[in-house]
């Protein structure tokens, strides 16, 4: 069995309204999300925690 703290790499939420999704994600989860622009791409990321379990996408 693994160890890993962080044992899923990737995942996708789509949305139609990012701003507003922001809001939701950051006020539900209490963390600060990263926009990120990747071509024609609209990304947020959660937050990484590396020393307790969870994921980031």
């Amino acid at each position: 069995m693994s160890n890993a703290l962080n044992p899923v790499g990737w995942f996708k939420i789509a949305v139609s309204d990012m701003d507003r999704a922001i809001r939701f994600y950051s006020a539900v989860f209490g963390y600060s999300m990263e926009r990120h622009k990747m071509d024609v791409i609209d990304m947020v990321w959660f937050p990484m925690h590396p020393e307790s379990p969870g994921a980031m996408g």
